[in-house]
């Protein structure tokens, strides 16, 4: 072969190594940005960071889609002073994926939950530059096994004594991710602590 096209070919393969190198660090930039909005509960800038049609699919499959869906999940968040911890990061063609991830918030604190660990494979999509789907791990076993004990817990007392507001947090048994629910499970939180202790 050609000492020339050698070179070329060897050159084309560097160049398109470094690209990939870029586009990685460009994409967990992008995450680590939209984190640290999340974390401050800037909710304008949160948004800013997502694609109009971004899905975030919880690990029970329950889906939130579009902006608006977004933004109530970032009020929901907001109220809760959620923090999101994530490290050690891997890229591959528009997906970054997390390791290790930790969410601390006064929802899991209101049922006595220092926090969630989350095992590795929280993912989230690219496109444009922007994220477009976001796909939590499912919890860790000692987490999911601590919050289903806690939770059962405070459900037994809330269905018993608050269920009109469990039917407006929780219709048909899922979640309403929203600022106002947020703020009705608070002050379900804390009346049922003084019941609990």
């Amino acid at each position: 072969m050609n000492g020339w096209l050698r070179c070329g070919i060897g050159l084309g393969i560097a160049l398109l190594a470094v690209s990939g190198c870029e586009e990685s660090d460009k994409s967990e930039a992008i995450v680590q940005a939209y984190l640290e909005a999340h974390n401050s509960h800037d909710i304008t800038r949160e948004l800013s960071f997502l694609t109009d049609d971004c899905a975030f699919i919880f690990s029970d499959g329950q889906k939130v889609e579009g902006l608006q869906e977004m933004q109530a999940l970032a009020e929901w968040d907001a109220v809760l002073e959620s923090t999101l911890e994530m490290s050690e990061f891997a890229s591959n063609d528009g997906t970054v994926v997390a390791a290790r991830a930790t969410e601390h918030n006064l929802w899991f604190n209101g049922l006595g939950i220092e926090k969630i660990v989350s095992m590795p494979g929280t993912e989230y999509t690219l496109r444009d530059g922007k994220i477009s789907k976001i796909a939590p791990s499912d919890w860790s076993e000692e987490s999911r096994e601590e919050f289903t004990l806690k939770f059962r817990l405070f459900m037994r007392w809330a269905r018993d004594f608050h269920p009109n507001e469990i039917a407006q947090v929780m219709p048909d048994g899922k979640f309403t991710y929203t600022g106002e629910a947020a703020q009705i499970w608070l002050d379900l939180f804390d009346q049922w602590q003084p019941a609990e202790s």
